[in-house]
């Protein structure tokens, strides 16, 4: 007690989320593990072609058809620009009659939308089958190193490679249980990855369509996962 009365405020004590504690864990691990990772799982894009559990086709087609092929036939697939997000129904289809249908942009994505979707929003998509990631920042071989580090240290199932005809490759792996997700993700970040494709209807590259004068391919490519 001070004169007057007056009390002194006790100082103010944080107490820190343990979930907080383990995320803060696992991206110290992450960056401090960084290099020797993406060193002892580098994964050349040639060898994945090679490597591929499924031989890949030669014709787009061919291509766009087997990536809608990871989807149920009855799941809401949208395909399109990135710009084809608003009012734009025609973009919403099943995978089935997008099979009957030649690609209408040159992105698609991860989730699945629910019936009468108009709106490539976050809130329409019902289900997500699959985490996609990719980065803007590694080497074709460094994000192979990512995929084939997901394969062995988290024990995910790879599904897809797609070179998307620029700098990047996109990987598509099991969808995690959602109690996993904010670990996947402060693991993945430190990486080099894009936080971008966590969002549920973030747009991704769809194998077998044009990009300039280059085509988006199939690189590697399980419909089982492996």
């Amino acid at each position: 007690m001070v004169s007057g009365g007056t009390s002194i405020p006790r100082a103010l004590v944080i107490q820190k989320d343990p979930e907080s504690e383990v995320l803060d864990r696992i991206k110290t691990i992450a960056e401090s593990n960084k290099q020797r990772y993406l060193t002892h799982y580098n994964w050349d894009p040639a060898d994945m072609f090679e490597e591929s559990p499924t031989p890949i086709p030669d014709e787009p087609q061919a291509q766009y058809e087997a990536m809608l092929s990871l989807f149920k036939p009855d799941d809401i697939v949208w395909i399109g620009g990135v710009k084809d997000s608003g009012n734009h129904p025609l973009h919403f289809k099943t995978a089935s009659e997008w099979m009957q249908t030649p690609p209408i942009g040159q992105f698609t994505t991860a989730g699945v939308f629910a019936a009468g979707t108009i709106s490539r929003a976050n809130e329409n998509v019902i289900t997500r089958r699959y985490l996609v990631i990719e980065s803007d920042v590694l080497t074709k071989p460094q994000m192979g190193a990512v995929f084939q580090l997901m394969r062995d240290l988290f024990q995910m199932k790879l599904y897809a490679v797609v070179d998307t005809a620029g700098k990047s490759l996109h990987g598509w792996l099991e969808m995690p249980k959602q109690e996993w997700f904010d670990q996947l993700k402060a693991f993945l970040i430190p990486l080099g990855c894009d936080p971008a494709t966590f969002k549920p209807s973030q747009p991704v590259r769809m194998p077998g369509v044009k990009r300039n004068d280059k085509t988006q391919s199939l690189l590697w490519f399980c419909q089982g996962g492996k």
